[in-house]
């Protein structure tokens, strides 16, 4: 993808790899809770104008990407070392991480003991 910032058209490649260099960049920061950090949307036309609220910084988005790679690991354990995987993974779906995934961790590591296998 080509980007055009003031200095004509350079590419630019947006992936969970990019998410990585973030994080070692910027002492841990992670780059969807610094670019999109709460966002509100309005209905002007209602007291209570708030519609909807999205906080992206209840969670750390890049560690869940490494968790995901620790997930798929566990499965397959010809799945490369993260460093190659995390450059080669490209787009993925932060959403389906951000709801299935979470909910797949949970199911897994933090049940209840009625629900445990006996």
């Amino acid at each position: 993808m080509k980007l055009n910032y003031g200095h004509g058209d350079e590419e630019i490649e947006v992936s969970v790899y990019t998410l990585v260099l973030y994080e070692q960049e910027f002492d841990g920061r992670d780059l969807i809770k610094d670019v999109f950090g709460k966002v509100e949307l309005r209905d002007d036309s209602k007291d209570d104008d708030v519609v909807m609220s999205l906080d992206y910084r209840t969670v750390n988005w890049t560690y869940l990407t490494k968790a995901l790679w620790a997930a798929l690991k566990t499965a397959d354990d010809s799945v490369p070392h993260f460093d190659k995987w995390v450059k080669e993974v490209g787009a993925i779906n932060m959403w389906s991480l951000a709801g299935d995934f979470t909910a797949a961790i949970n199911a897994n590591l933090f049940r209840s003991e009625d629900s445990e296998q006996g």
